[in-house]
């Protein structure tokens, strides 16, 4: 165990975008505070430093994103004023444990936040586990740039889907945003003012039931006439939009077009052989490859640290002892 050091003003866990934001922060805001910046990986960037799946895109403007030390097994002894934690919540996968009889199981396995860049996908037979903004992206890839045998993707509810639309910004454009003063802050309220508009759809009230029945129509005729219709029953959810995060379309709903392509519906799993795996109809699948792309454990907070505070109370426990654990304040989520 290393001595401990000078103590620092601010220690900031995690060196994702809440981190990185927040060390900039401190340096324009209190020129004269000392801080650190601690990360469990070897670079850092978070979540878009550590997922690496093929056809991985950001859903949002890319406008309005701007802005290590080696891992080691030593254990550290640190000192600060304030401890500012900023791991995020989409870093710890959900695991395999909901498939029954997984231990059975003697093909590949793999979550798609930790993708098996070794793995041979010709002629395998793959069963893709979940749908949600992964899924959406790789499947694609998957069908188009492997030689595959089969794809089976079996999904739980689903997603309200919109077409993203990518925009190449052109010479003059980024000209003028990089020599015109304040064009690019401009741009970047512009889009921002566009998104927190959207967010009168979320509200309980004659206007925002209207604009969300408006915007479910669109989406709905989005996913009727892009998605083969055999899937639409599947494809279309049964919820109001706002419930779930909705998801941009990287070409998905094309891709099922695809006759390797079939997606089923299914609440559990169970594996039943060695390379065959059933949904709850009990239709069974052959199955070399499964891919995870099931969420995250994103209601353990502060996972995997422990934080002991007076008294040798854990926070965690502390959480825990309340009916609805860690809640935020109004709503909002520093």
């Amino acid at each position: 165990m290393n001595s401990p050091r000078v103590p620092s003003d601010v220690i900031i866990i995690g060196a994702g975008m809440s981190g990185i934001c927040a060390g900039i922060q401190l340096q324009s805001k209190f020129k004269n505070a000392t801080f650190e910046i601690f990360d469990k990986g070897n670079d850092i960037g978070g979540t878009w430093s550590k997922n690496t799946y093929p056809n991985l895109s950001c859903d949002i403007s890319s406008q309005r994103v701007e802005f290590s030390d080696r891992a080691t097994n030593e254990t550290f002894v640190w000192y600060s004023r304030v401890l500012l934690t900023a791991v995020g919540f989409l870093d710890i996968p959900n695991g395999a444990e909901s498939i029954e009889n997984i231990r059975e199981f003697r093909g590949r396995i793999f979550h798609s936040s930790d993708w098996d860049h070794e793995v041979d996908f010709e002629g395998k037979d793959v069963v893709v586990v979940g749908n949600g903004a992964s899924a959406n992206q790789f499947v694609p890839w998957l069908l188009e740039n492997t030689v595959l045998r089969n794809l089976v993707q079996v999904v739980r509810s689903a997603q309200w889907m919109a077409p993203k639309e990518n925009q190449r910004i052109g010479e003059v454009q980024k000209w003028v945003l990089r020599n015109i003063p304040f064009t690019n802050r401009l741009y970047r309220w512009w889009l921002a003012l566009k998104l927190d508009l959207a967010f009168v759809a979320f509200k309980n009230s004659f206007l925002g039931r209207h604009i969300r029945s408006m915007l479910e129509a669109t989406l709905v005729a989005y996913i009727e006439r892009n998605a083969p219709s055999r899937y639409r029953s599947i494809l279309v959810p049964s919820y109001a939009f706002g419930a779930k995060r909705a998801l941009l379309d990287h070409g998905y709903l094309a891709s099922l077009y695809d006759p390797k392509a079939k997606l089923v519906r299914s609440q559990s799993l169970i594996v039943v052989g060695a390379n065959q795996i059933a949904d709850e109809n009990g239709v069974v699948y052959h199955a070399d490859i499964i891919i995870l792309a099931n969420g995250f454990k994103t209601a353990q907070l502060l996972t995997p640290m422990t934080i002991t505070g007076m008294n040798g109370l854990n926070l965690r426990d502390l959480w825990e002892r309340g009916p609805d654990g860690a809640r935020v304040y109004m709503g909002y989520v520093p």
